[in-house]
């Protein structure tokens, strides 16, 4: 008989330490994962609210909250909780410097846990770059920025050939592939791209060449006519170049 007694108090204790180990200390009434949305490098720090309640037996007390980042800080309900009382965790985001996705967590810490987090909160969304960054690039044609979208030539070289470089930026976060539509280019110019690929945050130039020599006879300057830029996000009259020959090349 006390063989059994044993046996059940051992399978009694069991059971009410696996329950105790799986209780669930914090319940949070706005889930533990908020999606910030698109935010800029420029916009001001933002406070996102985090509202729990205590669904233990037992009061407890919130001991700190660490991050994943220096851009996010932690603030908390000090005081005590009794069972069903409600508190919450304010993760303040800093924008600024983190372009791109935005995935940030915080570690929440009890009295009853002090080496073990509770409970994990999750921040995300997508920061898009500063445009102060891109002051140097005002010209936008999706994520390919441009320095300026007006070429002039005046002259050429003693061989007849003249270039004018255009430096660009790739302020997306994916590379691009840029090339000029052919089918539109005069069979006098040529464009190139170096590098071919533009890792994102990357600077590149743009060539465009022009051969004196194979310009037609007859052609009234100035000659204006349009390099229309492949390879990118946005209408065939934002990716546009305007280039002109002046009179007297």
């Amino acid at each position: 008989m006390k063989k059994y007694s044993l046996i059940t108090f051992l399978l009694i204790w069991v059971a009410t330490h696996c329950a105790n180990a799986q209780e669930k200390i914090l319940q949070f009434v706005t889930g533990q994962e908020i999606n910030v949305g698109t935010l800029s490098e420029d916009d001001e720090a933002s406070a996102y609210r985090f509202v729990f309640h205590n669904s233990s037996k037992r009061s407890i007390k919130l001991t700190k909250v660490t991050t994943t980042c220096g851009c996010t800080a932690a603030q908390f309900t000090q005081k005590e909780l009794n069972p069903g009382e409600k508190g919450e965790i304010v993760l303040t985001y800093h924008p600024d410097g983190h372009p791109g996705k935005l995935y940030t967590r915080a570690f929440v810490y009890t009295d009853q846990s002090s080496s073990t987090p509770v409970a994990e909160l999750v921040l995300t969304g997508i920061v898009t770059p500063s445009k102060k960054q891109w002051r140097n690039f005002p010209y936008k044609m999706g994520d390919l920025r441009l320095r300026r979208k007006v070429v002039h030539f005046t002259e050429a070289g003693p061989e007849g050939i003249a270039a004018e470089r255009l430096t660009c930026i790739n302020s997306g976060n994916n590379p691009l592939t840029v090339t000029a539509m052919k089918i539109l280019l005069p069979d006098y110019v040529t464009v190139t791209v170096e590098p071919e690929v533009i890792p994102a945050g990357m600077e590149a130039n743009i060539f465009i060449k022009v051969n004196k020599h194979l310009i037609p006879q007859g052609l009234k300057y100035p000659l204006k006519f349009p390099v229309i830029l492949e390879g990118i996000s946005s209408t065939p009259s934002e990716r546009t170049v305007t280039v002109s020959i002046e009179n007297g090349f």
